[in-house]
């Protein structure tokens, strides 16, 4: 008689079970882990921004604003550019852009100015001003939150110097 190997019936359905019951804890964990990864990611961006468009001011020994691309909402994407105005309009216009920054709302994100009315300066030392407009403030805050149901998000904080750092950000709505 030839013996034949193989799973039966039992052995697949508890293994199906074990394996159903596994997934049923790691889905969870994922999308929270997927989420912070989106908004760091998102959140180092933003930073990196800012900190080329310091760098572009220093290395140019001149004015370089970093500002929305459409002038108003931070959410639809940055742009770095040397106003042709020579900064005095303080507005974003085509064909002034050093480089573009991705829209960082979507994907359950969202960016808002806090401080930061339309763009920000910096001037050839690699000092921010708000708006380019005289007196710079004490600090400016771009705030990024996403949707998970704690308010999460990370705030990128500029101060007068230039610098830029990361916090965590805990009044988002």
């Amino acid at each position: 008689m030839k013996q034949t190997s193989g799973f039966t019936l039992i052995e697949l359905l508890v293994t199906l079970t074990i394996v159903s019951i596994l997934v049923m804890f790691a889905v969870p964990n994922f999308t929270e882990t997927a989420g912070r990864n989106r908004l760091a990611a998102s959140a180092n961006e933003i930073l990196n921004s800012l900190q080329f468009a310091r760098t572009e001011a220093l290395r140019r020994s001149g004015n370089v604003s970093l500002g929305p691309i459409d002038g108003a909402d931070w959410g639809n994407g940055i742009v770095v550019y040397v106003d042709a105005a020579g900064g005095a309009d303080g507005v974003y216009d085509d064909g002034e852009e050093i480089r573009f920054f991705d829209n960082f709302s979507g994907n359950g994100t969202t960016l808002v100015a806090r401080g930061v009315s339309t763009n920000v300066l910096f001037d050839a030392r690699g000092f921010a001003t708000s708006n380019g407009a005289g007196a710079p403030p004490a600090e400016e805050t771009l705030q990024l939150c996403d949707d998970r149901p704690a308010e999460i998000g990370r705030n990128i904080n500029l101060l007068v110097s230039g610098s830029v750092f990361l916090a965590d950000a805990d009044d988002c709505n």
